[in-house]
């Protein structure tokens, strides 16, 4: 009984826990972020992927510096009583709404006869060509006389650097051009000896970019055509017109030369509706190109195609987009599905016209088992009439009169010929019909698409 009293004595003293509200401090509990730094960094990487990925599926879309809208006004130049063209009161607008940069310059051009400005050529003939263009518009800027290099040749003719140059007005109606325009040009070779007696010149680099595309071989070219020895200085002026016009007008040189003109970012479509569209083909090339088109076909209207290859092998591999990619490089059986849209809407068995740089025996069989036509260079001898230069010349004289066209997403050569089909004769520019199960309906090119 005793033993019992002391266990019940023992728990009677024991401490008996307290609730548990009376232990606890009444305090805040400390901060947790909702995310933590791992969540957050993974956050960031994963939409930084997103964003890559999406740039990476809309390469070929725009690869080129090809992809910007046409003004919707025509060019304001016009013929005065005396028959030469002058530009009239009112500039035109550019594509945003506000008077456009171009056109101002263009208005108020007073081109200084002592005051020159010349540019290195570079690559094939169609980017020579817009660098003409281009180097006009600054030209404008600063009231200076265009003075335009040979045509020089490149890697992409069949000939290579050894190819003997050219000049312009073989090919374009230069003084057509001055006279609808107002715009004065000078050949270098008509007047280098005067200009650079002393045989050296020193050219400005526009970003660094002299060393990886305009000098490359230049320094060759005219030590080997005109003894003269390039010198380039840098100046780290950037491409952007208004800027590279301010920098460059204060320059009091008799001559400015710039390592490459074809980077003078200024609109293109801009530059072609107030300048590119009057470099008119030759005579001479016209007509000659008619006759070949007429052994061909006849009078009948024609389906152009440009099939670009070559080079763009690399290029349109490392598009992702299946469907640019198809634009970059299209299979025949793209080509013969957009063919075959064409014929139906035109109610005509239309034939077909094919300008190509493919080497491919395969695709060249192709193309004539599918009773489509190409121009065969050595019977008409294209080269002993017109030189290197001829083939691309004639086939594009050929794809400007044809009443629709088919061009390579992303080529200049496709570009300028749709913009000269448009604008010339009234032919239609189509987009490649890529969903053979699904085609759809075949629109005619819009403005932002090349």
């Amino acid at each position: 009984m005793e033993h019992v009293k002391a266990q019940h004595l023992i728990a009677m003293t024991k401490p008996t826990a307290l609730p548990s509200y009376t232990t606890e401090t009444n305090c805040r509990k400390p901060y947790t972020p909702i995310y933590s730094l791992k969540q957050i960094i993974f956050l960031l990487f994963t939409t930084f992927c997103l964003f890559v990925i999406t740039l990476w599926l809309r390469v070929g879309e725009n690869f080129l510096l090809l992809e910007e809208t046409f003004p919707l006004e025509r060019p304001f130049l016009s013929a005065d009583v005396d028959g030469s063209a002058r530009p009239l009161p009112t500039p035109g607008k550019s594509s945003i709404g506000s008077p456009s940069q171009l056109s101002n310059e263009l208005l108020n051009y007073q081109p200084s006869p002592n005051k020159l400005i010349t540019y290195l050529p570079h690559s094939g003939a169609t980017y020579q060509f817009l660098e003409i263009v281009r180097a006009l518009t600054l030209a404008a800027a600063l009231n200076r006389t265009l003075v335009i290099p040979p045509l020089r040749p490149s890697a992409n003719e069949g000939n290579g650097q050894k190819a003997e140059p050219s000049s312009w007005d073989r090919f374009f109606d230069l003084k057509a051009f001055t006279e609808k325009t107002g715009i004065p040009l000078v050949e270098w070779d008509d007047v280098y000896e005067d200009l650079v007696p002393e045989k050296e010149m020193s050219c400005v680099g526009l970003t660094g970019r002299h060393t990886k595309t305009s000098s490359l071989h230049a320094d060759k070219f005219y030590k080997e055509r005109y003894n003269m020895t390039l010198h380039f200085e840098e100046r780290g002026l950037a491409d952007n017109p208004s800027a590279l016009a301010k920098a460059l007008n204060e320059i009091d040189d008799d001559l400015i030369c710039l390592s490459d003109a074809f980077y003078l970012r200024w609109r293109l479509k801009e530059q072609w509706e107030f300048i590119g569209k009057y470099f008119r083909y030759s005579k001479e090339l016209s007509i000659f190109a008619d006759s070949i088109t007429y052994d061909m076909f006849g009078v009948t209207p024609y389906i152009g195609i440009h099939l670009r290859r070559g080079d763009f092998k690399k290029i349109c591999k490392r598009i992702v987009n299946p469907i640019a990619r198809e634009n970059c490089w299209p299979t025949f059986e793209t080509l013969q599905n957009t063919v075959s849209h064409i014929r139906q809407l035109a109610g005509m068995n239309l034939p077909v016209f094919v300008a190509t740089n493919s080497q491919n025996a395969a695709e060249l069989r192709a193309i004539d088992e599918l009773g489509w036509k190409t121009v065969d260079h050595k019977l008409y001898n294209v080269e002993e009439k017109f030189g290197v230069f001829g083939r691309s010349m004639v086939e594009g004289s050929i794809l400007t009169k044809a009443s629709w066209g088919i061009g390579t997403r992303g080529s200049t050569f496709s570009k300028v010929a749709e913009m000269r089909m448009k604008d010339w004769y009234g032919g239609i520019s189509v987009k490649l019909v890529v969903n053979t199960e699904n085609p759809g309906d075949l629109l005619p090119e819009d403005s932002t698409s090349t």
